[in-house]
């Protein structure tokens, strides 16, 4: 009878343990879709950034890349960089796209990091180097971020509402671009000025005729694996090629 009560005990621990760390997880946060002012003060701040072509799944390993760049730097440095906002835009839908989708990941430039030692970094680690535009309107949400382990979490719950949102009210919202701030994950979406927030420079890429820039490119969301953030079917087009 003991031994019974204790199994019983030692499961009621386990799933009590599972609990507690999926709410610290935000696995039960609730989620609010706006559309309005951004959630986060980006217009007129530099951004650092390099593109990719690839299949969505290598965006987790450019993101551990940009964090290991910031680790190996001297103390100093280092306590600059941290203050940086780590930033992912993605613009093809990779239901369509597969292995060629477009993104771009890397560092809003804001507080201590906003100085010329950090520039000076970037641009050697061959990082481009421009400025955020302002955007009237965006359509958001935000969802608690506890690392990498939460990302998965807050792909499944903001994407979907966020889907739901934008077609429900038929808005054009994109590209589709996350804030990775110490506490949470914006996800947002301008409303206007698209072309402005196309940050993607990619050398080994051959340049579209003019009837392919002129091309209008459906953005929509898919699934891609946990160490990535991810859309999920979000029917967004505009001019952004």
């Amino acid at each position: 009878m003991i031994v019974e009560l204790s199994i019983i005990g030692v499961c009621m621990l386990i799933l009590l343990t599972i609990l507690v760390t999926l709410i610290y997880l935000g696995y039960f946060s609730h989620v609010e879709v706006k559309a309005g002012s951004s959630p986060v003060q980006f217009a007129g701040k530099p951004f650092a950034y390099k593109s990719f072509k690839d299949n969505y799944s290598g965006i987790g390993f450019q993101f551990t890349k940009l964090h290991n760049l910031t680790a190996v730097q001297p103390t100093d440095l280092r306590n600059k960089l941290s203050e940086a906002v780590a930033v992912g835009i993605y613009f093809d839908n990779p239901n369509e796209v597969t292995d060629e989708c477009r993104f771009t990941v890397g560092l809003l430039l804001v507080g201590q990091s906003d100085c010329e030692e950090v520039k000076e970094l970037l641009t050697k680690e061959e990082f481009n180097l421009e400025t955020f535009p302002d955007a009237d309107n965006v359509v958001s949400a935000t969802f608690p971020f506890k690392g990498s382990v939460s990302i998965p979490i807050a792909i499944r719950a903001v994407y979907p509402k966020l889907n739901d949102f934008i077609k429900d009210r038929r808005l054009i919202a994109c590209p589709s671009m996350e804030f990775y701030e110490k506490d949470y994950i914006h996800f947002i979406l301008p409303l206007d000025k698209h072309k402005e927030f196309k940050f993607y420079k990619n050398p080994d890429d051959v340049q579209a005729s003019d009837d392919e820039t002129n091309e209008p490119v459906k953005v929509r969301s898919s699934r891609r694996n946990s160490s990535d953030s991810s859309f999920d079917e979000l029917t967004l087009e505009d001019e952004i090629a």
